[in-house]
């Protein structure tokens, strides 16, 4: 283990012998999954060999979170995706139900690379909050830092007091878990008199890390940081302190893609984050995970040379029923495909009788009668509603990864 500020030399990889590592290594994944997971022999049967690039990765199939509930009950427990060969060493039931493997790799899930930025170092004690009921979290925490050498205290949720008491014993110099739940334990620890001078490390995780908890753990002098990972992925991004964004982890491939499509965007604009993991336990090819982002510049001053994500913007799945049918957001990718379009959007609103009126807005710099009445008639084909088709400027729709936005008072 390194001494330096960065976890290992990948982090300051340009971003050509970056590109190259990761699709070298996805090649092997490639041939693994095509030869020994029942999913992908079905699948990518149509592709025989591994993409070498970005743009031959954008034409595999996206496999969508939302999706793995029917794909695991078709074929319990991992919906065939496990290559047959995997060694598991546990099987986790997260929510959905979705159920999830751990390999036998010590950082199974690569969250070790997040502490280290965070200031974690061997020899350190971490107070670990993550649950390590059923779901993965507390040993994905527990694992990273087995990695770097840290001592553990697992305190998993709840047991508010006896938890204050233990970090007064323990003085654990770092924190991991949800920030809502350390602001209870240090407001518990104000409450019973306790001083924990000690932890001055906070890595948090799981739900949004809202301005006034944040700004409520800065005044206690602990430094905090937030990663961003998921149980079928495991690590995606974090923050390093003073840096804008969250920071890409080194071992996937990560696009941002338009809602309901495997469409790729361009950096800037605010999409789905699929990510391909290159992992021979559970492989996850173009795995869409329903959260949205975009990608932002990097600091040229930065030692870290991946690219960067804002961070959660909300959530994909942008279903809604008009009318007493459901308007899915990959109904809206097929008009687009048909026609070609750059950007649209649909929006909801109620007129004065209460009733629904969809409006569905082009960026178009022609206004063509002809053309709206094909629109028009390719969205009530597509998802058998009528709609109000307007043309707008280039640039004039907001760049917030909506498609379709609901905007009837309910």
């Amino acid at each position: 283990m390194t001494k330096n500020i960065l976890f290992d030399d990948k982090e300051k990889r340009n971003l050509d012998k970056r590109e190259q590592d990761l699709f070298d290594n996805f090649d092997k994944t490639f041939s693994l999954v095509k030869n020994n997971s029942e999913f992908y022999t079905r699948t990518l049967s149509d592709f025989a060999t591994a993409p070498k690039n970005r743009d031959e990765l954008a034409m595999l199939p996206i496999l969508r979170k939302s999706d793995l509930t029917e794909i695991q009950k078709k074929h319990l427990p991992f919906g065939g995706i496990s290559p047959s060969n995997s060694k598991i060493q546990r099987i986790f039931s997260s929510p959905g139900p979705i159920y999830d493997p751990q390999g036998m790799d010590d950082d199974y899930w690569r969250i070790s690379r997040a502490l280290w930025a965070a200031g974690i170092r061997p020899d350190m004690i971490v107070h670990n909050t993550f649950s390590y009921h059923l779901t993965p979290a507390g040993f994905m925490i527990d694992g990273a830092c087995k990695k770097i050498g840290c001592s553990v205290i697992p305190g998993g949720i709840g047991n508010t007091e006896q938890q204050v008491e233990v970090i007064r014993d323990l003085k654990p110099n770092a924190y991991v878990g949800t920030p809502s739940f350390l602001r209870i334990l240090l407001e518990k620890s104000n409450e019973l008199g306790y001083e924990i001078p000690d932890l001055k490390i906070a890595v948090v995780g799981g739900e949004p890390l809202f301005p006034e908890v944040k700004k409520f753990i800065l005044e206690r002098e602990i430094k905090i940081t937030q990663f961003y990972g998921t149980a079928d992925i495991g690590l995606i991004s974090y923050e390093i302190e003073g840096e804008p964004g969250m920071i890409v982890d080194e071992d996937i491939i990560l696009e941002i893609v338009r809602p309901g499509s495997g469409e790729v965007l361009s950096h800037g604009e605010v999409g789905e984050i699929v990510c391909t993991n290159i992992n021979s336990t559970y492989p996850l090819i173009r795995f869409a995970t329903g959260d949205m982002t975009k990608i932002i510049p990097s600091p040229e001053q930065s030692p870290r040379t991946n690219i960067r994500i804002n961070g959660w913007m909300g959530r994909a799945d942008q279903t809604v029923k008009v009318r007493g049918m459901f308007i899915r957001p990959n109904q809206i990718s097929e008009i687009i495909k048909n026609f070609n379009f750059k950007k649209v959007r649909l929006e909801i609103e109620s007129n004065t009788q209460g009733l629904d009126v969809p409006i569905f807005y082009i960026e178009q710099n022609t206004f063509d009668d002809n053309l709206k009445d094909k629109i028009k008639d390719s969205f009530k084909n597509i998802t058998k509603i009528n709609a109000d088709i307007k043309f707008v400027e280039e640039k004039s729709l907001q760049n917030d990864g909506l498609i379709i936005a609901d905007k009837r008072k309910l």
